[in-house]
């Protein structure tokens, strides 16, 4: 097992700017070049390796195709350390690895209390998880409560953590309070995207006191939020908003049957507005997609968007057929 003191945020990302500015790939001049400022260089380019993003062929790095757009958004972000965490979360979530294993064995520790999943670890367990834990943390997945001695995921993260943790069992009780978060950080995203239109529409104080909360009054309207758009003729024409609070790693969101045939109806009246959450009130604003006519631009573009099968509806068609293939021993 890797060992996770050994691994930070900051190494990775001078290590990747070593390699990213190397012609040559050759271990031992990235190692003393990195060496000079970091430490623990054997253990991190084992944790690049672990990730599948480089591979090793004796003396030499081979930078794998995902490490290269990687390094290209470090070195294009005023703000490295976030691109690197997201890909990292991202990593864990999405794809199986090692890394995923680690994180995961010791998440499974954590049970729901209240609104959030914690975990008061007995002195064994916080020597024997202290490294993987010091990395979420960095990672911004836990934080620590001190008044408690216990450790919480943070609120953004429950969003995906049952999809992650997979295994951990659910009591009807706690399946309850888990949607019950996610429709409040779903009802905080609307409200933020209600204050956010009617700050681009400020000018036209007419037409933002037409902005609507639809979702407060019919929850079957197909869209949360009714406000206006500004045609070149002048006119202002209705902009039909569905808010999805999503993270901010793969903008993973859910549609109902219902808000996809009101896209397709609305064509290009229709908005998708992909929110990344912070935490239950706290949104990333400036990382918000808006997607306009998402039947044409989501549902119908497998090519950017990757959909997922997750409940079926089946109604009987035909009964006698029905009976038929019912065993009568």
């Amino acid at each position: 097992m890797i060992d996770f003191s050994k691994i930070s945020i900051n190494q990775i990302i001078y290590v990747s700017q070593i390699i990213n500015e190397s012609s040559l790939y050759q271990q031992e001049f990235i190692e003393a070049k990195y060496s000079r400022a970091m430490p623990n260089y054997p253990t991190t380019i084992e944790f690049l390796r672990m990730l599948k993003l480089i591979e090793i062929n004796k003396d030499t790095i081979i930078v794998k195709p995902v490490y290269k757009e990687l390094l290209q958004d470090i070195q294009k972000s005023d703000q490295p350390s976030e691109v690197v965490k997201k890909y990292l979360i991202k990593h864990m979530y999405n794809t199986p690895n090692k890394f995923r294993e680690y994180a995961n064995q010791f998440l499974s520790n954590f049970s729901l209390h209240g609104e959030h999943y914690e975990f008061k670890p007995t002195l064994k367990q916080k020597l024997q998880y202290s490294g993987i834990r010091n990395f979420l943390m960095e990672l911004h997945v836990l934080d620590y409560d001190s008044t408690d001695a216990k450790y919480v995921i943070e609120d953004y993260f429950v969003v995906a953590y049952q999809e992650f943790n997979e295994g951990h069992l659910v009591s009807d009780k706690d399946f309850k309070k888990i949607q019950n978060m996610k429709e409040k950080i779903g009802r905080a995203a609307e409200e933020v995207v209600l204050e956010y239109e009617k700050a681009r529409l400020s000018e036209f104080p007419h037409v933002v006191n037409k902005i609507e909360h639809i979702a407060i009054k019919d929850v079957s309207a197909g869209y949360d939020i009714k406000s206006f758009e500004h045609s070149e003729e002048g006119a202002f024409i209705p902009r039909l908003i569905e808010v999805k609070a999503v993270s901010s790693w793969d903008y993973r969101f859910y549609w109902t049957k219902n808000e996809i045939e009101t896209s397709r109806l609305n064509s290009t009246n229709y908005y998708l507005y992909l929110l990344p959450v912070y935490t239950k009130n706290e949104f990333d604003l400036k990382s918000m997609k808006k997607i306009r006519d998402p039947f044409t631009n989501v549902y119908n573009d497998k090519n950017i968007w990757t959909p997922t099968i997750e409940t079926i509806s089946y109604a009987l068609f035909n009964d006698t057929r029905m009976k038929e293939s019912f065993d009568e021993s």
